[in-house]
């Protein structure tokens, strides 16, 4: 500042000397140093601003040409950052300032994705949702779903995020959402009544119970009637004495299957001198019982015979015995001349205890004594019964001694049950074992069992006392074992491809899905052009041009329905 001051004086002086007179003169004043003027400073503006739904780190300001500024965008709640103004999508960014410039951070809400599955036939009607299909929505969107059945259907509830039974229900949007609309077929009950003893057959029908069915099913019923009745027939909706009838139901229905309990003779013979004893049997008579009777038979030996024991329908050496009549029966009461030896003989290892009895020994006892038999099992084994002049499966018995006697204790290895249970269609072979059979095996003896499905079955694996997928497995007998070999039906894809715009109406089939089906099932498809469309024909594993083809499942199947926009003429006339 001093140094222009200076300058300013001494161009006054100057200036003064020159107005008063040309010859002053006016010495130099010493030289003085110019100051040097620094370059201007070039400065922009930086103007930083966000949209809805998000900040910025800074909202800019005033800086130098060639500063550096990083600025970082940052969304709020349920919104996402998409990009700046210029372009740029960075949410965070270095800026160098340049020239002037106006940044806008841009967000967007979050979209979710509502899906919507249909069980059953019917439809869920809303302007933006179709069955089946997934569609974004802006997070917070409010969304009506109102199912409509189909004819003959009725609409179950709502399953997933939305739990109703109402048909129309909102949904507000704010994560991925996925809600099943389940519809059914209409049922009505068919009420099957028992009169008597017996079962009507038919896998979705059992005694006495109410089940419902979809409208328009025919149901077999098969009368099966239990052992010692027989089946008389049915009455209600149904008059027949046919065992199996068909019911189509269209509404609820009503049957009942009577049953009536079998008569069946029982004719008693007598063998040698004696008499049998019941109010309601004399020798040789044929009684006619109800089913399920129980008669009592006492045999009644003669002087100087005994009795032997009953033959036929009972075997026993019991005097008095039970019989139960459930089919015709016979039984014989034998009686003998007293006789004096008796003989023990023994089959397989064990014992027979009295200290007058010793195995295959012949005693002659005085007639008119009693001798008892004890049958003890050596270890391993078990006592069968005797055979000969006493039948009984009783370890002790006694003997009278009237005329020579001969008796066999017989003993068996131990044996324990193997149980093989088929789930599905398939064999377990071995010589030794069937498919569902119960075999009795000697005590550690090793069986091998192998797995073998039917065709179009596949083997799952052991369960049981043996847990393997391997077809082929061993199982040592130490005790009562049990498996079930499972099988499975195989299972082939059926894709339906479509070309052009159209559908293939089955409710297990979908445009462009692939389903697997049981081997053997048979699949109706119908090919359903849209509007303005028209069906050419099916190609792939079908060639036809019907509208409605049926396929079987046997193999890995793919379908195409072709469909093409229906073409109209144009005809224009000219008249001059």
């Amino acid at each position: 500042m001093k140094n222009y001051i200076t300058i300013f004086i001494v161009s006054f002086f100057i200036s003064c000397s020159s107005d008063s007179a040309d010859s002053v003169s006016i010495p130099d004043p010493t030289p003085i140093s110019k100051p040097v003027t620094p370059a201007p400073v070039v400065k922009y503006t930086l103007s930083v601003t966000a949209g809805e739904g998000g900040t910025v780190s800074t909202t800019g300001g005033e800086y130098e040409s060639g500063q550096t500024v990083s600025v970082t965008a940052t969304p709020q709640g349920e919104y996402l950052f998409k990009d700046w103004s210029d372009g740029n999508t960075n949410a965070t960014r270095t800026i160098t300032v340049s020239s002037n410039i106006n940044l806008t951070a841009n967000f967007e809400k979050r979209k979710y994705p509502l899906t919507i599955n249909i069980e059953g036939e019917g439809e869920v009607i809303e302007e933006i949702v179709n069955a089946g299909r997934t569609t974004e929505y802006d997070s917070g969107t409010t969304v009506k779903l109102t199912a409509q059945a189909a004819a003959e259907w009725v609409f179950i509830g709502w399953t997933g995020d939305i739990e109703s039974t109402e048909e129309s229900v909102q949904i507000v949007i704010g994560e991925p959402k996925e809600v099943t609309a389940t519809f059914e077929k209409k049922k009505y009950p068919l009420t099957v009544n028992i009169e008597g003893e017996g079962e009507v057959l038919e896998e979705i029908v059992n005694a006495g119970r109410t089940t419902d069915y979809d409208s328009g099913a025919t149901v077999k019923l098969t009368a099966v009637p239990s052992e010692g009745w027989e089946f008389v027939g049915w009455t209600g909706d149904i008059e027949s004495t046919e065992e199996s009838v068909q019911i189509v139901i269209g509404e609820p229905k009503e049957v009942t299957a009577t049953f009536e309990k079998k008569k069946y003779p029982l004719t008693v013979n007598i063998e040698g001198e004696g008499e049998v004893l019941e109010e309601i049997v004399n020798a040789g008579r044929t009684t006619d019982y109800d089913s399920g009777a129980t008669v009592k038979l006492t045999a009644v030996p003669s002087e100087g015979w005994e009795f032997v024991g009953w033959t036929g329908d009972i075997e026993s050496t019991e005097e008095s015995v039970q019989i139960v009549i459930g089919e015709p029966k016979e039984v014989t009461a034998t009686f003998e001349k007293k006789k004096y030896p008796l003989t023990v003989n023994i089959e397989g290892e064990g014992e027979v205890l009295e200290e007058i009895v010793n195995a295959g020994r012949t005693t002659d006892y005085d007639s008119g004594a009693t001798v008892k038999l004890t049958a003890v099992p050596s270890e391993g084994w078990e006592f069968v019964g005797w055979t000969g002049d006493i039948e009984s499966t009783e370890e002790s018995v006694q003997i009278v001694i009237g005329e020579p006697k001969e008796v066999t204790a017989t003993f068996e290895k131990k044996k324990y049950p193997l149980t093989v249970n088929i789930e599905g269609e398939g064999e377990v072979l071995e010589e030794i074992v069937n498919a569902g059979r119960t075999t009795d095996y000697d005590s550690g003896a090793t069986v091998k069992l192998t797995a073998v499905p039917s065709e179009g079955w596949e083997f799952v694996g052991w369960t049981g006392d043996i847990e393997s997928t391997e077809e082929s497995v061993q199982i040592v007998i130490g005790e009562p074992k049990e498996v079930t070999a499972t099988f499975e039906k195989k299972k082939y894809p059926l894709t339906v491809n479509i070309e052009g715009e159209g559908e293939v109406l089955e409710e297990i089939v979908n445009a462009g899905r692939t389903t697997d089906y049981d081997s053997g099932a048979t699949v109706k498809l119908t090919a359903v052009p849209s509007e303005g469309w028209e069906f050419v024909g099916w190609t792939g594993d079908i060639e036809s041009t019907e509208e409605s083809v049926q396929i079987v499942i046997g193999e890995p199947k793919e379908v195409t329905a072709t469909f093409e926009k229906k073409k109209y003429p144009l005809t224009v006339n000219i008249e001059g």
